[in-house]
């Protein structure tokens, strides 16, 4: 089955970091050694970053080339929320997902705000998951790198894939690393 590795994540408004581009190299070597899709995905939706690690240095231009040129695949994140609005009313119709004073969940994660205006706030952890849904069309075993800071909201993921199960998804891995290196904090097998 087909194998699709994300990393090198990184915000449009800073551009890449050394933080970032470690989370690449280490993808790139996952990804050589499986056989795998390479992936990068683009936070172009969020005006700030919201996920700093300690000693995080933003590179610039030719950082951003240089990883885009080696993706396999980009997806950026201004394309996954523009969707979040119908598939949050689709997985509410279905009673996939609670409403409690205004706020929309699964199994106890916050998914966003929802009101007389519709869906909005889709919080990062929802957003991913619909990144989730767009990446397994591509292959069903998936594996992210991300720098410790997601360690959380990835845990979180991980409750929000076991209540919407994904079809497609044949295996999820999160793989968080920091300075000293890369270590498997979180891993899902469906």
């Amino acid at each position: 089955m087909k194998k699709l590795i994300e990393a090198g994540h990184y915000y449009s408004c800073d551009g890449p970091s050394n933080v970032s581009m470690k989370g690449w190299e280490i993808g790139k070597e996952l990804a050589l050694n499986n056989g795998a899709l390479l992936a990068l995905f683009v936070d172009d939706y969020h005006s700030e970053q919201g996920f700093l690690e300690e000693d995080e240095i933003f590179l610039g231009g030719n950082a951003v080339q240089a990883i885009q040129s080696e993706a396999t695949h980009i997806f950026h994140e201004s394309d996954i929320a523009k969707k979040a609005p119908a598939e949050i009313i689709g997985l509410l119709e279905d009673s996939k997902v609670k409403l409690k004073k205004g706020i929309v969940s699964a199994d106890g994660v916050r998914l966003g705000a929802y009101s007389e205006g519709g869906f909005n706030s889709p919080t990062c952890t929802f957003l991913d998951y619909l990144l989730l849904c767009e990446k397994t069309k591509l292959a069903g075993n998936q594996t992210v790198v991300l720098p410790s800071a997601y360690e959380k909201q990835q845990a979180n993921l991980s409750k929000v894939i076991a209540k919407l199960v994904i079809p497609t998804l044949s295996s999820y891995k999160s793989f968080f690393y920091n300075a000293s290196g890369t270590d498997e904090l979180n891993k899902v097998e469906l």
